[in-house]
């Protein structure tokens, strides 16, 4: 009886080791860990330039606004310098 017991168990563990190694066939815990890294020093070595066309987007943001405020100024019939032309551009 405790023969048939401890083969059991021995199927059970080599039954696990084999489950185990299969997992790690296909979830590779180093391949991952060289992806992670490969890919945080790829964010830190293009941070200036997603910082610089994040700026430039910001910048090319507010000169639209400036220049819709100055149309809106400029067309603005309450004002002493002009009013009655309309702006074809708008």
């Amino acid at each position: 009886m405790s023969g048939l017991n401890s083969a059991l168990n021995m199927n059970k563990i080599a039954q696990y080791f084999r489950l185990l190694q299969s997992y790690f066939k296909r979830h590779n815990p180093i391949l991952e860990i060289q992806a992670q890294i490969e890919s945080s020093l790829k964010g830190m070595l293009t941070f200036k330039k997603k910082v610089k066309i994040a700026r430039y987007r910001v910048n090319h943001l507010n000169y639209r606004l400036h220049q819709m405020e100055e149309l809106i100024n400029s067309n603005n019939p309450h004002n002493s310098k002009s009013g009655r032309s309309l702006n074809l551009l708008r």
